[in-house]
């Protein structure tokens, strides 16, 4: 999930507008700190909002109510790309910043 952390505002909603009515999966994607497994298949789709889907059977014990509430209804929907572009560059990269810590031996 680090690369859509790490895109800028604009990027998102380009990303967003291209997948049009389909959804867009990613395998194996290394999820924030706190998840289990580590690393799972993840998409998005765009209905009457922008959803995020996770693959079922993943589990978060972290203290983040999105990721919670992620990884309890394996979906979370957002109003607007800017809210999902918001979501992303808080609760996601604020705990994939500490998965890099971890790896990197620096926690």
């Amino acid at each position: 999930m680090k690369q859509f952390t790490q895109s800028s505002e604009a990027a998102m909603e380009q990303f967003v507008r291209s997948l049009g009515t389909n959804c867009l999966k990613f395998r194996g994607e290394p999820l924030p700190q706190g998840f289990s497994p580590s690393a799972a298949d993840i998409g998005f789709e765009q209905t009457t909002c922008i959803r995020v889907l996770l693959q079922r059977g993943v589990t978060y014990t972290g203290t983040v109510a999105s990721l919670q509430q992620w990884a309890a209804a394996n979906v979370i929907e957002f109003a607007t790309v800017h809210d999902l572009w918001q979501w992303l560059n808080t609760d996601v990269q604020g705990q994939m910043a500490l998965v890099a810590n971890v790896q990197m031996g620096t926690w």
